[in-house]
């Protein structure tokens, strides 16, 4: 079936909003997020919506991540899909979402960037082959999904001993895991989070991203901050986003110096606790590195109990050459 498939960058934000929930979208998909990456300073999101008789059937919302200085865009910017696409079931779906690729990786209006990523969180296995010939690379990738229906003592068991032993540990330090009050708590944990990736020499995203919408977006319970206090101080903390039952991992780190304490398995536990709390029904991980690959962040997920899946990753690369030097660069620079 070939179908006429109009594609647009407008869309009302609850009828954007309702195609996501009805279609089992993550809130990377959402206008919610468009919203949270349009207010951070480096992110420009290019929300896409496929229409076939002027109905819906799917999207897409690539986000121009910029970092450095536009000059450097076709070697330093990144568009990164962060919640896969959505389309709607059938084959009226898949050509839309397949149009979308075709209208991204020949659109005038998009800035240069050096790669394209698109991290699915549903199967895509009905797109892999018609990508393919579009030079969309499919590449394997796994990711943890804590399921929270039932109670906490049978997600407790389906934990490792030695996560639960960790867990157990760091009780006895007394930290409060609360969520954010006040600007200066976000700062304080965006601090120790740049810090984190300031020693694995990954770039961070600006502190706008999470400020930008947070007092709005946390009281409708879309963004939430928490904070780890111990003696007085923040020591940790995590920015949770939260849609549709479900609470996605977004950014967390703990200070180096509370390594030993275990507080990381901790807080993650009191993550659970509190969607469970809040009548959430799963927790998503959001990644766990490649299944061939050492990955310490991934196996300290895998042994939280969830669920493994496989999902993975579509990659496209206009400029292959300067995509695979700079790439060549990055890892050379990590290691050192």
């Amino acid at each position: 079936m070939d179908a006429k498939i109009d594609i647009t960058g407008k869309m009302d934000f609850e009828a954007w909003n309702r195609f996501c929930l009805e279609h089992g979208g993550n809130i990377y998909q959402s206008p919610y997020f468009y919203h949270i990456t349009r207010a951070a300073e480096g992110y420009i999101p290019h929300p896409l919506f496929a229409l076939w008789e002027g109905k819906l059937v799917a999207t897409a919302l690539p986000v121009e991540v910029r970092i450095m200085p536009s000059i450097f865009n076709p070697v330093s910017n990144r568009l990164i899909f962060y919640g896969g696409v959505l389309w709607e079931p059938g084959e009226i779906g898949v050509q839309a979402t397949v149009e979308l690729f075709k209208y991204i990786l020949h659109s005038r209006e998009l800035p240069p960037y050096l790669f394209g990523e698109v991290r699915n969180y549903q199967p895509v296995d009905e797109l892999v082959e018609p990508l393919a010939r579009l030079n969309v690379v499919f590449t394997d990738y796994r990711n943890f999904i804590v399921e929270l229906t039932e109670p906490l003592e049978v997600v407790w068991k389906r934990m490792r001993k030695e996560r639960q032993r960790g867990i157990r540990k760091a009780e006895k330090y007394g930290f409060l895991f609360r969520e954010a009050q006040h600007l200066a708590e976000v700062e304080q944990f965006y601090e120790i989070l740049r810090e984190l990736y300031r020693r694995k020499k990954i770039p961070l995203a600006h502190i706008s991203l999470f400020t930008g919408k947070w007092e709005e977006y946390s009281r409708q319970g879309v963004l939430k901050i928490f904070v780890v206090e111990h003696g007085g101080k923040i020591v940790g903390g995590r920015a949770m986003l939260l849609y549709n039952g479900i609470g996605y991992e977004w950014y967390t780190a703990a200070r180096a110096d509370y390594a030993p304490t275990h507080v990381n398995e901790w807080m993650v536990w009191q993550t659970f606790v509190f969607l469970k709390e809040h009548g959430f029904s799963a927790y998503d991980f959001c990644g766990a590195g490649k299944p061939d690959e050492k990955y310490g962040v991934g196996e300290f997920k895998k042994r939280f109990g969830g669920t493994e899946v496989r999902y993975g990753r579509f990659v496209f690369t206009p400029r292959p050459r300067l995509y695979k030097l700079v790439n060549a660069l990055y890892s050379r620079v990590q290691k050192r």
